[in-house]
C-alpha cells in the first residue's frame, strides 16, 4: 500500500512538472508573437497575407531574425501611431523619423531608407539645376503635407500644392507646371503607369525624409531596439537587402541623390 501511494505520489509530481513545462513553453510562444501594423502605402503593404514594400519587408526580416512570429495588420497611419503608443500594437512601419520627439511615446528604429524629393520635368524640357536660382522662374508642383526643406525658405521659389502625385504629373504633362517634386521611389509607380517615358528626372534633390519603424515601449526594452538596429545594419550588408530593393524595383532609386545648393 505504501509502495502504491509512493508511486502515485511520484506520478503526480511528474505530471505537475510536465504541466509547468507546457505552460512555460506556451507562455514563451505567446511572448514571441507580435502584431505588426502596415500603413498600406508604397513602403508597407499587405498582399496575400505577406508584407510588401521596402520598409515592411526589411522590418519583417529583422523581426524574424530576432525569433518573433509576426502577425500583420493593415491600419491607417493615425490609428497605427495611437495603437503603438497604447501598446495595442507592437510594431509599426513607414514612420518618418522627423525628430527624436517621438521617442517619448515609442521607440524609433534607425533609418531604413531615405526618400529623396527629386525633380521631374516633361520629356525634352530638361534644364540644368545647381542652385535655387535655377528654379526662380519655374511653376513648381508639390504636395500638401510634404516638406521640401532645402528650398521652402526661399520666397522666390513658389510651390503650387495638390493632394496627389498623379494630379501634379497630369498638370505637368498638360503644360500647367514646369517642374514636379516627388519622392524618388515614386518613380517606380510612374513606371507602372507607363508615365516615366514622358518624363525626365533632374539630378538634384530639394529635400528628403528618413523612414523607419516604431517599436512599442510597452513591449520592447531599449536593449531590444539596439538589437533590432544592429540586425538592420547587418541586413544592409547582406544580399537580402538587394533582393528587397529588387523586388520593389528600387535598386537604382534608393541611393544618395545630390542636393540642390542655395
Amino acid at each position: 500500500m505504501n509502495l502504491y501511494k509512493s508511486a502515485q505520489f511520484r506520478l503526480m509530481i511528474i505530471l505537475f512538472v510536465l504541466c509547468i513545462q507546457l505552460n512555460s513553453s506556451y507562455a514563451d510562444e505567446q511572448h514571441k508573437i507580435i502584431y505588426f501594423g502596415l500603413a498600406g502605402d508604397m513602403f508597407s503593404q499587405l498582399i496575400d497575407q505577406k508584407p510588401v514594400g521596402i520598409i515592411a519587408q526589411s522590418m519583417d526580416y529583422v523581426l524574424q531574425q530576432m525569433g518573433y512570429t509576426v502577425h500583420y495588420i493593415l491600419l491607417s497611419s493615425d490609428v497605427m501611431k495611437e495603437s503603438i503608443q497604447e501598446g495595442e500594437l507592437d510594431v509599426a512601419a513607414s514612420m518618418p523619423n522627423y525628430s527624436n520627439s517621438n521617442e517619448k511615446i515609442f521607440w524609433m528604429t534607425d533609418t531604413i531608407f531615405r526618400e529623396y524629393n527629386i525633380l521631374f520635368v516633361k520629356y525634352g524640357k530638361g534644364f540644368p539645376v545647381t542652385n535655387h536660382a535655377s528654379l526662380y522662374d519655374k511653376k513648381i508642383g508639390g504636395k500638401h503635407g510634404c516638406t521640401y526643406s532645402l528650398i521652402e525658405g526661399d520666397s522666390q521659389i513658389q510651390i503650387e500644392r495638390v493632394h496627389t502625385d498623379a494630379e501634379n504629373i497630369r498638370n505637368l504633362l498638360l503644360g500647367k507646371l514646369d517642374v514636379v517634386i516627388a519622392g524618388a521611389v515614386t518613380a517606380y509607380y510612374l513606371r507602372l503607369e507607363g508615365l516615366i517615358r514622358d518624363l525626365e528626372v533632374l539630378d538634384r534633390s530639394v529635400g528628403y525624409v528618413d523612414f523607419g519603424g516604431a517599436l512599442s515601449k510597452k513591449r520592447f526594452a531599449k536593449e531590444d531596439v539596439s538589437r533590432f538596429n544592429n540586425l538592420l545594419l547587418q541586413l544592409k550588408q547582406e544580399p537580402q537587402w538587394q533582393k528587397i530593393l529588387n523586388s520593389n524595383s528600387a535598386s537604382n532609386l534608393v541611393k544618395q541623390w545630390p542636393l540642390i545648393q542655395e
